[in-house]
């Protein structure tokens, strides 16, 4: 029952397992919980207000509004925001682009001065003059059910802001 000099027996101990380093590597969840967590970020925002596309075309828009404020006052003439509700697009006055509204996306209009009035319910028609004013009024988006904005112009100022 001796032991040799040099040699010395060793006890492991172990859980019961057949591979005592069995579990998982630090690497592996650090991965995982970068993948919940970017999961976590891009999800609410695909299920709020109908969509990040959505959003994304009334950024677009209020974008195109604050272009034509822009170049009226640069140019020194005014500027008008057509928009034709029946084809589904609208276009600027100096610009030859015409914009599509994407399909089930719906545009009404709420003026803010009677010179904003549109009598035709196919066609939209926002001013802005070279003084930075505009004919004012709120656009509202909608995307059936799930969404809405509302891009409001300022009649005095000309500022485009979104509301949700």
């Amino acid at each position: 029952m001796g032991l040799k000099a040099g040699k010395a027996k060793v006890l492991m101990l172990t859980t019961g397992t057949k591979h005592p380093h069995a579990g998982f590597s630090l690497i592996e969840l650090l991965v995982v919980l970068t993948i919940i967590g970017l999961f976590i970020s891009v999800v609410p925002a695909m299920l709020s207000t109908g969509g990040v596309e959505f959003k994304g075309l009334a950024r677009n828009l209020a974008s195109s509004l604050r272009s034509a404020k822009a170049n009226a006052i640069s140019h020194q003439q005014d500027v008008v925001v057509s928009f034709n509700l029946e084809n589904k697009t609208y276009n600027i006055s100096n610009d030859k682009r015409q914009y599509a509204i994407p399909e089930g996306i719906e545009i009404a209009f709420k003026p803010q001065s009677l010179s904003a009035k549109n009598d035709d319910d196919e066609a939209i028609n926002l001013y802005f003059y070279a003084d930075g004013g505009a004919s004012g009024g709120k656009l509202i988006i909608t995307k059936g059910e799930t969404g809405r904005y509302e891009v409001l112009i300022d009649w005095l100022t000309g500022q485009v802001s979104i509301a949700e």
